[in-house]
């Protein structure tokens, strides 16, 4: 089996496919980690400079609404307001003009982190999909079945290719997205107290990178056709997006495969259930964790898994 599994890992390895899903990863991640640092950037003494000119005549316009301020203020800002309250209230400060947020972790995770990570998913679904479709359109899977005829083993071992090979290309995006924003933000002074969260986030990330791409390969196995389970995985997302909420089933919004994947890699999600008929939309507003979300992910895995293993076990191969 060891040997069977290595066979197909040199083959997923050697797919281009693969390579070309490798490299944009691997790139992209690279562009996220650029931009999240050069967004986050420290100011320089110009922009800081500039700010205090704006501000300074910002002051100068509001010159009149201070006095104003000042001789009736809780006319001006309401009641309760005192005369200190005019110039905090209604002159801006240099901070006002320097907007950039500064560098931190759990803001990149819940922001270009995720992106990140759904967009390497998105990456290595096709590539499952691709591996087992290329067998099928090559018809190379008669000669494979021919050097070793136990489909079971064929089945795994091509599985085990595609989940162990996943889980290297996800590593690698994350290692060129993650670590050099570590170093970035131990330079420059910042508090990396989000660091075990931004862990479990790189942990549940390479878990479901290792297991999506499987589901994807079962489905391509069990269609037979790499563009068939590729549309069937994005036209399903799509679908639930849609089709969910005027169902007569109340509560449903929790099937919908894109919160369950947001609630798994961030650990919760807040999410818009259209289901629910009540009085307005914040009581629409619901939160998956990540235990449930992850079960919903697991049991649809195994369920298609399991048909694609028993077909390739019965059907006969062209």
């Amino acid at each position: 089996m060891r040997r069977l599994v290595g066979v197909e890992l040199a083959r997923f390895r050697s797919s281009r496919v693969v390579l070309a899903v490798l490299v944009v990863a691997v790139v992209a991640a690279g562009l996220f980690a650029f931009r999240t640092a050069y967004d986050s950037r420290p100011f320089s003494r110009a922009e800081v400079a500039t700010a205090r000119a704006q501000a300074s005549m910002a002051a100068e316009a509001k010159r009149g609404d201070v006095k104003e301020c000042l001789a009736d203020p809780a006319t001006m800002l309401g009641p309760g307001a005192t005369a200190s309250d005019c110039r905090a209230d209604l002159v801006p400060q240099t901070t006002d003009f320097l907007t950039r947020a500064p560098l931190r972790l759990r803001v990149v995770m819940q922001n270009n982190g995720l992106h990140l990570a759904v967009l390497v998913l998105v990456l290595l679904v096709v590539a499952g999909a691709a591996f087992a479709g290329s067998d099928w359109a090559s018809r190379s899977l008669r000669n494979q079945l021919l050097a070793e005829s136990r489909r079971t083993r064929v089945w795994l071992a091509k599985a085990a290719a595609v989940s162990l090979g996943s889980l290297v290309i996800a590593a690698l995006a994350l290692a060129v997205f993650w670590v050099p924003l570590r170093i970035i933000a131990a330079e420059r002074g910042l508090s990396v107290t989000a660091g075990s969260l931004v862990v479990w986030h790189i942990v549940r990330t390479l878990v479901l990178a290792a297991v999506a791409p499987v589901g994807a390969y079962a489905l391509a196995m069990l269609f037979r056709s790499t563009v068939g389970a590729v549309g069937l995985v994005f036209g399903v997302s799509l679908a639930a997006e849609v089709l969910l909420g005027p169902l007569p089933v109340r509560g449903t919004g929790w099937l919908t495969p894109s919160h369950n994947v947001f609630a798994w890699l961030l650990g919760s999600t807040h999410y818009f259930d259209a289901s629910l008929r009540c009085g307005g939309p914040d009581c629409k507003i619901r939160v998956l964790d990540m235990w449930p979300a992850g079960a919903v992910l697991a049991v649809v895995t195994a369920v298609v898994m399991a048909l694609s293993w028993a077909d390739f076990r019965r059907r006969d191969v062209p």
